[in-house]
């Protein structure tokens, strides 16, 4: 990947990170709904492992959530109900 990718990527990261956390959801609890092992789960969050474009739409579903509102920089995360 090049530096600009790597930091979309960073940025997606820590939106997943942040939608978690506003859920206030532990990681396991998180990843429990979708299915995840909490560690591969992790390296998402953290930025060294890339997510699927599967599971992020997974997230989205299972979550209530707009792709936008986590592939958008512009967008803030409003989570939903």
């Amino acid at each position: 990947m090049n530096s600009k990718t790597d930091e979309k990527v960073a940025k997606i990261a820590a939106k997943l990170r942040k939608i978690r956390e506003l859920k206030n959801l532990t990681r396991e609890q998180f990843c429990e709904r979708l299915g995840e092992n909490v560690e591969y789960w992790g390296k998402i969050e953290r930025g060294e492992q890339t997510i699927s474009l599967g599971k992020l739409l997974q997230v989205c579903e299972v979550y209530h959530i707009r792709i936008e509102e986590i592939t958008e920089e512009e967008n803030m995360i409003r989570i939903g109900g």
